[in-house]
């Protein structure tokens, strides 16, 4: 049997199952690097808890053999580091060759092809279009499909990235409101980075391909952007491949300038958590200012007309996000309210007081669309806001919700 020169340590945290009536342990890997589920006996737990890259598996037998006074083969130890790194789910030579690989292969891809298209909205650009067409005319929606172009200011849109079938009218709200309010023919997309949750920012420079066309990324833009930056080693972008936040801005942002030409910058935004531990907004980091600075630095060197999209959720409640109360739709109401009260702060262009809400609590409700709202409150420098709709998506299996709002800046 092969025994990989390598301590063992877990990539990811196994959750306790009961599967057809038997106690187990779950591994799922939330990065997408592995598409497989593992399934083992709940007592595995007592052999994975070592698994923390300080014990060799000789080191593991021993210390379970303290602990338990129970002397486990080290061959059974090995099966199971084995197991799980064929899966992936170790940091391990395997793992980070496969990840290498992977960021190869993608880097040589100058366009990032759809990867929702036929899951969460059609895949051909017939039936995609009476999809979002549907979104302005549904009874919850704007009520009409944008109409021409009228420059009024606006220089922000916030609209949910939701599933587009749950979250489709409150979104036609706002890219109305933009198709309708500027002439903008650059587009930065600050998108919540779910699976990146380190980096304030990871920038791409691909085109975004999906059925309706592909959307060019201003290249140029980008590379200024990142000569004016301090930071010498920006991130790699594959974490852009299968994030949907992004996709269905470009997606709604295609439909509703029905042929207008433009170009996009995605940003993939995250890294929050240590700013609201400590209520520091990340407006202070110096990452942050970085950023922010070469970018606006670049769009006001290059002349760009230019439009920022926040493609954010906000709460997400109940025990599919780890609540172990359950939210039912008599409750939203009250949700609305703190929603409501939450985003004030951003109606008066107040991002500090906006984070501070959130901060408070310590984030309990888990609103994954701060970092890009507040990127986006800070690079457009927007005074004054509209909450045009609020809605939310109940699942009703786990009793859970997630909240959502369409907004303009000006």
């Amino acid at each position: 049997m092969d025994k990989p020169e390598f301590n063992p340590r877990l990539r990811v945290s196994p959750v306790p199952v009961e599967v057809q009536g038997k106690r187990m342990l779950i591994f799922q890997d939330p990065e997408g690097f592995t598409e497989e589920t593992v399934l083992m006996p709940l007592e595995a737990a007592a052999i994975v808890q070592f698994f923390d890259g300080t014990r060799s598996v000789r080191e593991i037998q021993e210390e379970l053999m303290r602990q338990s006074g129970q002397l486990i083969d080290t061959e059974l130890i090995q099966e199971v580091v084995n197991q799980l790194d064929e899966r992936l789910l170790l940091e391990s030579p395997r793992f980070y060759a496969h990840v290498k690989k992977l960021n190869d292969d993608w880097e040589r891809e100058p366009v990032r092809p759809a990867s929702h298209a036929g899951l969460s909205y059609p895949d051909q650009p017939d039936e995609l279009k009476k999809f979002l067409d549907g979104f302005y005319t549904a009874p919850d929606g704007p009520g009409s499909l944008p109409g021409p172009a009228r420059p009024l200011g606006l220089k922000a849109i916030v609209a949910p990235h939701m599933d587009l079938r749950d979250s489709g009218p409150v979104c036609a709200f706002a890219y109305k409101r933009l198709a309708e309010e500027t002439d903008a023919d650059t587009f930065v997309i600050f998108g919540t980075g779910h699976n990146e949750p380190q980096r304030l920012f990871v920038m791409s420079d691909k085109d975004y391909a999906t059925p309706l066309g592909t959307a060019a990324a201003d290249r140029e833009l980008i590379d200024r952007t990142r000569r004016l930056m301090s930071d010498r080693n920006p991130p790699r972008d594959y974490v852009h491949k299968d994030e949907h936040s992004i996709e269905f801005a470009v997606l709604l942002l295609q439909h509703a300038l029905s042929g207008r030409f433009f170009r996009i910058v995605p940003v993939l935004c995250s890294g929050v958590a240590a700013n609201v531990a400590v209520r520091d907004p990340q407006g202070n980091d110096p990452a942050f200012k970085d950023f922010i600075g070469g970018l606006t630095t670049a769009l006001s060197e290059l002349g760009r007309k230019v439009c920022f999209i926040a493609s954010a959720d906000l709460a997400h409640l109940g025990p599919r996000y780890g609540d172990k109360e359950h939210w039912a739709a008599v409750r939203m109401a009250e949700e609305e309210k703190i929603d409501r009260d939450m985003l004030a702060p951003a109606l008066t262009g107040d991002r500090d007081g906006f984070f501070n809400a959130i901060a408070a609590i310590g984030d309990r409700r888990r609103v994954c669309g701060l970092p890009p709202i507040y990127a986006t409150m800070s690079a457009s420098g927007a005074t004054q806001a509209s909450l045009l709709k609020w809605s939310y998506w109940h699942d009703r299996e786990t009793q859970s919700v997630v909240t959502f709002a369409a907004m303009s800046l000006y």
